[in-house]
């Protein structure tokens, strides 16, 4: 089969490292890599972003599937099967994905991660970008 390596961001790596790499049988993520051109590469950018805005997205998450499944909302839980809840949460997480990539075009970082970053530091932060 083709293998299809997956990463954030395309760069080039020294011209023995995709040989090395396949030799030694690698199969788990190496966060530093950099990618020779001839990999055949899925970009996935869109899950960096939301990897950046992982507390707001966790906690935006929480409160939307609650509002959806639990009775204090929409009540969906009792009435859909483990399929369509799967699919709900998956678009879901869809929608919070295309957010996190607008969001991050004007902002430094998510709210919640802002509000974070106050609180460790003790002072009042830039939000913009």
């Amino acid at each position: 089969g083709v293998a299809l390596f997956v990463c954030a961001e395309e760069s080039i790596a020294h011209p023995r490292f995709k040989e090395s790499f396949v030799r030694a049988s690698a199969r788990d993520a190496v966060p530093s890599v950099q990618i020779d051109p001839e990999f055949k590469v899925i970009p996935v950018r869109a899950l960096a972003n939301a990897g950046r805005m992982a507390l707001t997205n966790y906690l935006m998450q929480s409160v939307v599937c609650t509002l959806i499944f639990y009775g204090y909302g929409l009540g969906l839980a009792e009435h859909t099967t483990v399929t369509q809840g799967v699919i709900i949460t998956v678009g879901v997480y869809m929608a919070q994905v295309v957010v996190s990539a607008l969001w991050l075009r004007w902002f430094e970082c998510g709210p919640m991660e802002w509000l974070w970053r106050m609180f460790t530091y003790g002072r009042l932060l830039p939000i913009r970008s």
